[in-house]
């Protein structure tokens, strides 16, 4: 369930963006943003822990942007060895400054922190989940109330799409395994993610080298 898990996460982002606008009640969305965390971990935890590559393309770029009240979110990803590797930065412009967070895949573990920051946090032993709904088991399709919606042509490319119950109300364009359209609803939100620029091709290997002066907190 990697493509719902990863994408809740920019949702909930987009919603705590919102928030700063003053637009959105706090209480409502920390409550929304700690059920759907709760979810997701279980849904983590259900992996196996054999090592996965989510994507059937070797390398590439994607870029995202989600808009909520005013404010973008704009999401890169870099990925190598069918997304074994992967390089990712969660930011907003304010005031002609970039504030956001990284995250780093490699080596079975998961690397995150914010920009400017010396600490950040290691989960250790995890496991990319397997991106393809032809894989799912019938007590995961009854668990999220997954529904495939046949195929539509997202950014020229012939998508997958797909409609889950939970945790949130999702629907999903994927291809070859990367979601290239997203809408959640998230309480009275409704958060659209789209994939603005996608590169298929050879990434830079120094994109998946572990930052210097950050000290990892394993978690």
């Amino acid at each position: 369930m990697k493509n719902l898990r990863e994408y809740l996460i920019m949702s909930i982002l987009s919603l705590l963006m919102v928030n700063c606008s003053g637009n959105t009640n706090e209480k409502e969305i920390v409550s929304v943003a700690e059920t759907e965390s709760n979810e997701v971990t279980l849904a983590a935890a259900e992996q196996n822990q054999v090592p996965v590559k989510p994507y059937d393309i070797k390398s590439g770029y994607i870029k995202y942007k989600s808009k909520a009240s005013g404010f973008d979110l704009i999401t890169e990803r870099w990925f190598d060895d069918y997304g074994a590797l992967q390089y990712e930065e969660n930011y907003m412009i304010l005031g002609g400054e970039k504030s956001g967070s990284s995250t780093l895949i490699r080596d079975g573990s998961r690397y995150t922190w914010d920009f400017d920051s010396s600490e950040g946090q290691c989960f250790k032993n995890y496991t990319t989940p397997k991106n393809s709904y032809d894989e799912l088991t019938q007590r995961e399709i009854d668990r999220y109330g997954i529904k495939m919606l046949g195929e539509e042509e997202v950014m020229g490319k012939i998508c997958q799409k797909l409609s889950t119950e939970k945790p949130a109300k999702t629907l999903q364009w994927i291809w070859k395994g990367l979601a290239l359209k997203s809408v959640s609803e998230f309480g009275k939100q409704e958060i659209s993610i789209d994939a603005i620029e996608l590169k298929e091709g050879e990434v830079d290997a120094s994109k998946f080298v572990m930052p210097d002066g950050i000290a990892f907190q394993d978690m």
